[in-house]
């Protein structure tokens, strides 16, 4: 059986097509597994444009989100919030009115130069900023005082 016929039935093979490679690291992080489902969503559908060259110009806009079926700006914000917070995402550019959308890095990738950055941005981006935020309080250990 060959490596296509092999693939077509889920027996290995190599893949076909493009695929979002987002490390164990990251996935296991105290950053990932502190947000919220809807900020790793996002993390999801922005990771859906990195080609391999543009970290940095990842732009989760409302009118590219909307295709993906996010219909709420304000789950949007949030969830953008969120990641940045964690150091999952950075901000690049900031945008402005009319027809500018911010731009975003992973931090999990190397930055990429793009057009269009904030002054100081890449002395300001920090790779893997998200591994150090530390791991959640353990409620087993809080004590609760009447």
């Amino acid at each position: 059986m060959g490596h296509d016929a092999a693939a077509k039935k889920g027996k290995g093979g190599k893949l076909h097509g493009h695929f979002v490679a987002i490390p164990r690291q990251v996935l296991k992080s105290n950053a990932y597994r502190k947000l919220s489902l809807a900020a790793r969503c996002l993390l999801w559908d922005i990771a859906i444009q990195f080609t391999g060259h543009n970290n940095g110009d990842l732009r989760p806009s409302v009118k590219y989100l909307a295709e993906l079926g996010w219909n709420s700006r304000d789950t949007v914000q949030r969830a953008k919030k969120e990641l940045v917070d964690v150091g999952l995402l950075f901000l690049t550019a900031q945008g402005h009115k009319p027809r500018k959308a911010s731009q975003y890095a992973l931090t999990w990738l190397p930055l990429d130069r793009c057009d269009g950055f904030d002054p100081g941005t890449e002395k300001a981006f920090r790779p893997n900023e998200y591994l150090l935020v530390g791991p959640p309080p353990d409620v087993r250990k809080t004590v609760i005082k009447p």
